[in-house]
């Protein structure tokens, strides 16, 4: 078996519902995710998949939807009232844990020949969260 990761990085905004600290206003962090894929076989070029497939998929889809985007709850009372252009809503509150499970269950039917086993959210340089499919 062969595994295979591709990191991609952006910068957002959020904040967490319910949060007795500073984590409970608006703020950002510079994020960074890893998602790791594994194959059995190799194509013709002796590849899993070739990185620039991976890259042009969820770097695009992190570019349109999260980079530069204020990253809400579906609870959130801010989405009331909000007036910035570009927001994103999740289930849950915007946690490393909550997006990195999101990440998974989005791109895990996005790929052919490869299965998606993780992927893990940091925000910052220090601190992370991994979800699995194991």
């Amino acid at each position: 078996m062969y595994q295979v990761t591709k990191e991609v990085e952006w910068s957002a905004a959020h904040r967490l519902l319910n949060y007795k600290g500073k984590c409970a206003n608006i703020h950002g962090h510079s994020y960074r995710a890893i998602f790791t894929f594994e194959g059995n076989t190799l194509d013709e070029n002796g590849m899993v998949i070739d990185f620039t497939i991976l890259k042009e998929k969820i770097q695009k889809w992190i570019d349109e939807n999260w980079d530069h985007a204020l990253i809400l709850s579906h609870e959130d009372p801010l989405l009331n009232i909000t007036k910035t252009n570009k927001h994103f809503i999740i289930n849950g509150n915007p946690t490393a844990e909550n997006m990195a499970e999101f990440l998974f269950y989005y791109f895990r039917t996005e790929f052919t020949r490869i299965s998606l086993i993780s992927v893990g959210v940091f925000e910052g340089s220090k601190s992370s969260a991994i979800y699995t499919s194991k």
